[in-house]
């Protein structure tokens, strides 16, 4: 059982008791300290273990392989150490391993703690409504097998779930649960005697109060934390305890009393050497002194914490500090220096949001690595199994040279069946595998689109309405945001209704409403839409169409395949340049080509696009005016042409020009 128990420890420290109890948005600073009662509980279990960092994937694969449940049970044991190296997706299948052999095996203090630790590791990947089943299934069981420690840190568990959905669904009855367990979990330390688990069941019944905003409740158990610190004369304890009490007064506003504590904890921060801990409390010192009115304080300190986060490449603990410079120069009237912390904010934010995004792809890649991980085992297994009967049936046919044969036979056609299933799984894989990698990037692009041509304008939007609310703004100041603003938010329309459309293709069985339609008209609603582009290039667009130009398509489809040939013909046009649209009638198919004297397209840009195999979108290159884009318009385009049994293709030659011919039945 010792390896059972150090993986218990282990996601006590890093999948339960840490992100379970303490998630908390209002500081980066609040989420690091508050849970650090338990958190030194399960750093000294840490150290003890002597853990390795090594991969978990093969280490499982090979252990589950093991018939025998006792031995399956121990080699699954053995690698409790190894899992602090692993991922979210390793650790699930593991957790899932062990608690499926300790059923087998009917090991109920085993089984108590492998739901416990599944409950975490589903809290971690945003699975609410699975962790809170295995969470109640460690409740139920080790209330009626009577096991303490169990039972305690099953309540805890539970508790830290029920904040975590109340928190985010806004459900005080949620946070009540919260509370009701956290309670629980507090009698049975007193009634067993297991003191050691107070200071930081005592710490998430203060923080679920903070996150009901009753901050006098809070306190009061912030203030049980500190005794019991102080009692146990544990440094590290005690400084999460002051910083903790002191972010709980700010939050009352009691804010002399809350720079006291905090000038406590970084005297204690100081003295043991731990300067990330300082630079966290440092940034809610300049909060408080923002709150407080210290507005000079409250700079330096900012200033001079950001340089020191710079340097130590922490960018999330930077999110604060931006928000706080942005509020206080707008607060002083300093509206350039507030607008560069905002936009250094929304940067800021991309930046992280990319990278979680990374972190989910990886986390696709490796579960479908495990799928064809599994699928290899499970024909590997079939392999052996087949040889070890081959070898049986040969053994007994040994005496008869006619069976021999005939049963070599009977195997050699079986060897080529399932060398033959082999492969055909094989390519299956690999042609899953390859439509994965397609579908990841597209949604890449997608991503990419939406976390900056959509969210940037609304964000700029935000910023902007702010410092119209500070009625300071210069006119020549004013024209000049509003324009920019207008430019950028109707190239966000554009964006978005070909991010509607590629939705609706994509995520349901699209049929068009085949039908003959006016391409004359479709082309003259699309001119008069890129008028203000039009007008400020002072560009002459001429319309060649002959009234009666007619073809079989879908009109909404059609419409979107014109603006958007129209939109990048005027993103890509010079000043002063010629836009060009004419048709002509060839074997029943109208060809209509939309021709500019714009910058023109690279061979390679070419190439890709009229390859038959274009099914993500292209890289987009800024306009003449700078103009950004996705690249999911051309995308959209191929598809719907196809969709539609047309033709599309591209004409081009750098610096002179671009010509898109459309296809279609004529009408």
């Amino acid at each position: 059982m010792a390896g059972l128990i150090r993986v218990f420890e282990r996601f006590y420290l890093f999948q339960v008791i840490l992100a379970t109890l303490y998630s908390q948005p209002q500081s980066t600073a609040f989420q690091m300290n508050c849970f650090y009662p338990l958190a030194l509980l399960a750093i000294t279990l840490l150290v003890n273990t002597n853990m390795q960092a090594t991969p978990l994937d093969s280490a499982v694969h090979t252990a589950m392989a093991i018939k025998e449940p006792n031995q399956r049970y121990q080699a699954l044991d053995k690698l409790g150490d190894q899992i602090i190296a692993a991922t979210n997706n390793q650790i699930i299948a593991y957790d899932k391993a062990l608690l499926d052999v300790s059923i087998m095996l009917h090991k109920d203090t085993a089984v108590i703690g492998s739901y416990v630790n599944l409950a975490g590791d589903y809290k971690n990947t945003g699975q609410y409504d699975l962790a809170l089943r295995a969470s109640l299934k460690a409740v139920t069981m080790a209330e009626n097998l009577h096991i303490p420690k169990r039972m305690i840190e099953a309540y805890i568990i539970t508790a830290g779930i029920y904040q975590m959905t109340g928190q985010i669904a806004n459900s005080d009855k949620d946070l009540d649960e919260a509370l009701g367990y956290a309670g629980k979990a507090m009698a049975a330390c007193k009634t067993y005697e297991l003191h050691f688990y107070e200071p930081g069941i005592l710490g998430a019944i203060a923080n679920i109060y903070d996150v009901k905003k009753l901050h006098t409740k809070a306190i009061t158990f912030y203030r049980q934390v500190v005794e019991l610190s102080i009692k146990n004369g544990n440094k590290q304890q005690l400084e999460s305890s002051y910083t903790n009490l002191g972010i709980s007064l700010k939050n009352n506003k009691d804010f002399e009393e809350a720079l006291y504590y905090y000038g406590l904890a970084g005297k204690i921060s100081d003295s043991l050497g731990d300067s990330f801990t300082r630079l966290v409390l440092n940034v809610n010192i300049a909060n408080l002194y923002f709150e407080m009115g210290k507005l000079t304080a409250a700079e330096r300190l900012g200033l001079t914490t950001l340089k020191e986060l710079e340097l130590q490449q922490l960018d999330e603990e930077k999110i604060d500090l931006y928000n706080l410079l942005h509020k206080l120069y707008r607060k002083q009237k300093r509206y350039e220096d507030a607008l560069h912390y905002s936009d250094a904010l929304l940067l800021l934010k991309d930046s992280l949001f990319n990278k979680e995004k990374a972190a989910r792809i990886v986390d696709m890649q490796e579960k479908y690595q495990s799928e064809v991980k599994d699928e290899q085992i499970a024909n590997q297994t079939a392999t052996i199994s087949f040889a070890q009967k081959q070898n049986t049936y040969m053994w007994l046919g040994i005496g008869a040279l006619a069976g021999i044969g005939a049963l070599t036979y009977i195997n050699q056609r079986r060897t080529k069946k399932l060398n033959k299933q082999i492969t055909v799984q094989q390519t299956a894989l690999i042609e899953q595998k390859q439509e994965l990698q397609r579908v990841n990037d597209i949604k890449d692009h997608l991503f990419s689109a939406i976390s900056h041509d959509l969210r940037s304008p609304l964000n700029s939007l935000t910023s902007f309405t702010v410092l119209l609310d500070d009625a300071q703004l210069p006119p020549e100041t004013l024209h000049a945001y509003v324009t920019e603003l207008k430019h950028t938010l109707g190239r966000t329309t554009g964006l978005l209704e070909n991010l509607l459309h590629f939705a609706r293709t994509q995520l349901q069985a699209y049929h068009p409403t085949m039908q003959p339609v006016n391409i004359s008209d479709i082309v003259d609603e699309a001119i008069q839409l890129m008028q203000p582009g039009i007008r400020k290039k002072e560009l002459k667009v001429t319309n060649k169409l002959s009234p009666d130009s007619r073809a079989v398509a879908d009109i909404d489809m059609i419409g979107l395949i014109f603006r958007n040939l129209l939109s990048n013909a005027v993103k890509y046009s010079h000043d002063g340049g010629s836009i060009t649209i004419a048709d002509s009638i060839h074997d029943g198919f109208l060809y209509t080509t939309i021709t500019d004297e714009g910058i023109g397209m690279q061979p390679a840009a070419i190439a890709f696009f009229n390859s038959p195999i274009m099914q993500q979108p292209m890289n987009s290159s800024l306009g003449t005016h700078h103009e950004k884009g996705s690249g999911l318009g051309l995308m959209l385009c191929r598809i719907f042409i196809k969709v539609m049994q047309g033709q599309m293709l591209v004409e081009s030659t750098a610096g002179k020009g671009t010509s898109f011919t459309i296809v279609l039945s004529a009408a």
